[in-house]
């Protein structure tokens, strides 16, 4: 399960390819997790704005994995960054056969 943590920031600039739902959603919750503990645990560590340092830290692998995702679906990562309709994409099943973005990924 850290594989599916750890991939992303290893591929932080790999926007071409495909993402399977399961590293998708494991990145996007686990760091949701994480950035709702610094917050409700502000006040122990002493630096107000931990939360939104975290936050850039994790967004760029979250965008080239957000693209990686949308290309698994068979459209373009493009559509990443139109609200809703991309947390509809990224919750569709991947293309089980190759597509224009490369062969499915298993991890």
């Amino acid at each position: 399960m850290i594989h599916y943590f750890v991939n992303p920031y290893l591929n932080v600039f790999k926007f071409k390819g495909r993402a399977s739902e399961k590293e998708f959603w494991y990145f996007y919750f686990m760091n949701f997790t994480i950035a709702l503990i610094l917050m409700f645990t502000k006040q122990f560590h002493g630096i107000e704005d931990v939360k939104d340092y975290y936050r850039i830290f994790y967004f760029i692998p979250l965008v080239s994995l957000g693209f990686r995702r949308i290309q698994d679906t068979g459209y373009c990562g493009f559509l990443f960054f139109i609200p809703l309709v991309n947390i509809f994409l990224a919750a569709l099943p991947g293309d089980p056969k190759p597509n224009k973005y490369g062969m499915p990924r298993t991890l």
